[in-house]
């Protein structure tokens, strides 16, 4: 099942909306739908609001995370507030601590991030060879493997690969061998395009929350 986070984007209460603070189309609320081991944060982190009498709970509003120069997400004066730590459960083979003992990451810093997906596209070349190799992706090919997408967004199955070994740490997160223990930015700089493949978070329950 996905994560739903659901929340007034655009609305007004009742109340304010009849002293004058009419919202900009009759919208009053949105539902925002995110995928899988996904929360708000992952994808709103860094929203900013564009009117001064709205507000957002996000990493940038609590000052766990701060824009630098180039807008990028760096850790904020409150980082310490998500601060990320290991545990190891020793209990029976048969059950599990409810919260077993932590501790710190080795210089305080997180595992690096490992390389998920191909070096190259998932969708088969016209000269019959996959994954892709040296012969151009066919967009044709694509709409045949996947069915009901919108049509300008086949070309993304196309590309995307990560250009690199899979398991090993990924060199498209900046600073990927020295990350402080806590949320980071995947999209800084430009090396992580919106149709590039990445790794996706543990799929068990614990770690599933503890990365939410």
């Amino acid at each position: 099942l996905g994560q739903f986070t659901a929340g007034p984007v655009l609305a007004q209460d009742w109340d304010h909306h009849h002293h004058g603070h009419e919202t900009r189309t009759p919208i009053k609320h949105v539902i925002v739908i995110i995928g899988e081991n996904r929360s708000f944060d992952h994808v709103f982190a860094t929203y900013v609001p564009e009117r001064r009498d709205q507000s957002v709970f996000n990493l940038l509003s609590q000052g766990i995370v701060k824009l630098d120069a180039s807008k990028n997400a760096i850790p904020g004066p409150n980082f310490e507030k998500a601060h990320q730590q290991a545990a190891l459960d020793n209990g029976p083979s048969d059950a599990f601590l409810l919260s077993p003992p932590k501790q710190n990451f080795p210089k305080d810093q997180l595992p690096s991030p490992q390389v998920g997906g191909p070096k190259v596209s998932y969708i088969p070349n016209k000269c019959g060879s996959s994954p892709i190799t040296t012969c151009e992706a066919s967009l044709v090919l694509a709409q045949q493997s996947e069915s009901g997408l919108p049509a300008e967004y086949y070309q993304y199955l196309l590309t995307g690969g990560t250009g690199q070994t899979s398991h090993t740490p990924d060199q498209r997160i900046s600073n990927v061998n020295a990350l402080p223990a806590g949320p980071f930015q995947l999209t800084n700089g430009d090396a992580m395009p919106y149709d590039s493949y990445s790794a996706s978070p543990v799929h068990r329950f614990y770690q599933m929350w503890q990365q939410l």
